[in-house]
């Protein structure tokens, strides 16, 4: 039985295609064989010959089979269709970051990620590209689509360190706003934008901690307020060496804490409590909103000019570009936290991924090492 349709718009896969598939909300029509289409796809199969209203119509029956499909894209689905019915010079060689994760989304949906195989490497391009240049949603959804392990996790950290937050936890990704435990995006590992958040929070806690901690212990070298059960914190003033010295360290540390106190203002908002040497006398990590990067950049531009401000009588040399202040020292400590909190991919993901590779014939090694 051929389709019957006098559209004139219809794409004809098959000229002897018993089926019409009307695809998006532009309601593209595809002429095409359902054997084909069955053959490609389990699900499609199930719905064509199942106890479903898509199923043919009874053999008696004068009434066209039509299947309409209003949620996918007409255009992904010209894709998919040609790939099917061996169109192939109809196939894209390129695809962007956004086609192939709308064409990947088509395939995991109707069980049929295999027929892509021939391609998927051509629209792939390099890990750089993906991590770098595409669009989060695309990166992801597509790296884990076809079991990109190194680019994957490479993209979760890169998230961990641009992604700001709103006051009700909801991650800003560009500008983009997802729920961490309450999204609807496609082709998204199980608890990946959990990961991103916690990790980016912890790294945050720890860098508020040791910016804390350093005020606490300038404000006790300064005022020698400290406990006999506690160190006192070593000096942070590099140019006062000499016990005769002691009077300029003190006054350089008052300086550096009365400079630190005006740019963590700045960066923080919080309000200083001295007195009692709080770690946390600002804002709580979950409402900075901006991301690790950001602070991470903001605490660079700090500028003690002790020098200048004639404190000190000579220069610091290049070695020393930051003078008495404890910048350096929190800059090195906020590299271990980057590293201590790089999210890895989880063994049963890893494992999904290989099955998604297996799938597609292909080793992702040289992504990793590609341009």
């Amino acid at each position: 039985m051929k389709a019957k349709t006098l559209d004139p718009t219809a794409v004809v896969l098959d000229d002897d295609g018993d089926l019409t598939l009307v695809v998006g909300a532009d309601e593209m029509k595809f002429v095409v064989c359902s054997r084909t289409v069955s053959r490609a796809s389990p699900v499609f199969r199930q719905m064509l010959n199942g106890p479903f209203i898509e199923a043919r119509p009874p053999a008696d029956s004068d009434d066209p089979w039509i299947v309409t499909l209003p949620e996918d894209r007409s255009e992904t689905m010209t894709v998919i269709l040609c790939i099917m019915h061996g169109q192939f010079a109809k196939v894209p060689r390129t695809l962007d970051g956004y086609k192939l994760y709308r064409t990947l989304v088509l395939t995991e949906k109707y069980d049929m990620t295999e027929i892509i195989a021939p391609w998927v490497k051509g629209w792939m391009g390099s890990h750089n590209a993906l991590v770098n240049e595409w669009g989060f949603v695309s990166a992801v959804g597509v790296a884990w689509e076809v079991g990109a392990t190194a680019t994957l996790e490479a993209l979760a950290n890169k998230l961990i360190m641009t992604s700001g937050i709103t006051r009700n936890g909801v991650l800003l990704i560009g500008n983009t706003l997802i729920d961490p435990k309450n999204h609807s995006l496609p082709l998204v590992p199980p608890g990946f934008f959990e990961s991103v958040a916690t990790a980016r929070s912890m790294i945050l806690e720890g860098l508020f901690r040791q910016l804390g901690q350093v005020v606490v212990n300038l404000e006790i070298l300064v005022t020698d307020r400290h406990t006999g059960t506690s160190r006192r914190p070593e000096a942070y003033c590099k140019r006062a060496v000499g016990t005769w010295d002691t009077d300029t360290r003190k006054v350089c540390h008052a300086a550096t804490l009365g400079v630190l106190h005006a740019w963590l203002g700045q960066l923080l908002q919080y309000a200083p409590r001295p007195a009692q040497y709080m770690v946390h006398a600002w804002v709580p990590k979950s409402s900075y909103p901006d991301s690790v990067n950001k602070a991470i950049e903001t605490i660079k531009t700090f500028k003690f000019d002790l020098y200048e401000k004639g404190i000190h009588s000579s220069g610091y040399s290049q070695k020393q570009p930051y003078g008495c202040s404890p910048i350096a020292a929190i800059l090195e400590d906020i590299d271990k936290l980057v590293t201590e909190h790089r999210v890895t991919i989880s063994k049963e993901n890893i494992a999904r991924m290989k099955k998604q590779q297996q799938k597609l014939g292909v080793d992702w090694g040289f992504l990793s090492k590609s341009n």
